[in-house]
């Protein structure tokens, strides 16, 4: 702006002397015959009225009575937490289920999603913790249904969405998306011998694990989320993508894993924004 208001001076300022020079008076705005400070200040008050800075937002989001955290990672604007909605975008509600025999029976044929709480005795057996944590884990229905689950504008991450931040930002394939802590004292989520993230990103991964069929897998040693294999949703069904930290001093990885696609699987959901 400084530097606009010195060039509109300076254009001012010629067209003062030109107008007393050779009677051309385009800059005259307030018609005293004469280019003043007066007139560049009218011409900053038509520019202000009629343009308008503008720049791309990550602001929070409120979706379905849950007002979700974001964080812009170079030209994306990402859930900075995963999904806890119980409902389709339209309102439409998802089945809750209990991980087990209800998650098996019922998400062959219809989306559901479930708190995924592990019976392990160092991690707390409080539904709340989890959802806390991790929020929901969704079936794979869930994620390919037309009704989308995101808010609208947003949808579930691509592949190539995650591959950005893997491959294109610095740090990004170095833990730099993991949240750090451990459970062993409950800072966090990730396992004694795992806890190396550096989270420079604000991205939050936290170590969710996955679903497959039906069983709960990688708690405290990775972050999963459902994501779309290619750019056009609903097609091709989707599959894992997988945000992993395997292990002190390894690269985080972002794999994606075609054969984790039956309906019984399941896994978390960050959203994107479009």
């Amino acid at each position: 702006m400084k530097k606009l208001l010195t060039i509109l001076f300076a254009v001012a300022l010629g067209l003062n002397l030109s107008a007393q020079d050779d009677c051309n008076l385009y800059g005259d705005l307030d018609g005293d015959s004469l280019v003043t400070i007066n007139d560049l200040m009218g011409l900053l008050s038509v520019y202000g009225e009629d343009y308008t800075f503008t720049e791309t937002l990550c602001d929070p989001v409120d979706f379905h009575g849950y007002t979700y955290d974001v964080v812009a990672i170079g030209e994306q604007c990402w859930f900075a937490e995963n999904l806890r909605t119980i409902q389709y975008s339209n309102g439409d509600s998802i089945q809750v289920v209990a991980l087990g025999g209800e998650w098996n029976a019922i998400s062959d044929t219809a989306g559901v999603c479930t708190i995924p709480v592990n019976g392990n005795s160092n991690y707390p057996q409080d539904p709340n913790w989890y959802w806390e944590q991790f929020g929901f884990f969704y079936s794979k229905l869930v994620v390919s249904d037309s009704r989308g689950v995101c808010p609208t504008g947003w949808g579930v991450a691509r592949y190539s969405d995650y591959d950005y931040i893997y491959n294109q930002l610095p740090g990004g394939n170095n833990h730099g998306l993991i949240e750090p802590g451990s459970i062993g004292d409950l800072s966090g989520t990730w396992g004694n011998n795992v806890d190396c993230g550096t989270n420079i990103y604000g991205f939050n991964a936290r170590a969710s694990g996955h679903i497959e069929n039906g069983i709960l897998y990688g708690t405290s040693t990775n972050a999963n989320w459902w994501t779309w294999a290619g750019d056009s949703p609903f097609e091709p069904f989707p599959e894992l993508a997988r945000e992993r930290l395997d292990a002190c001093g390894n690269s985080s990885r972002i794999w994606g894993f075609g054969g984790w696609q039956g309906n019984s699987d399941g896994a978390a959901i960050r959203c994107i924004k479009d």
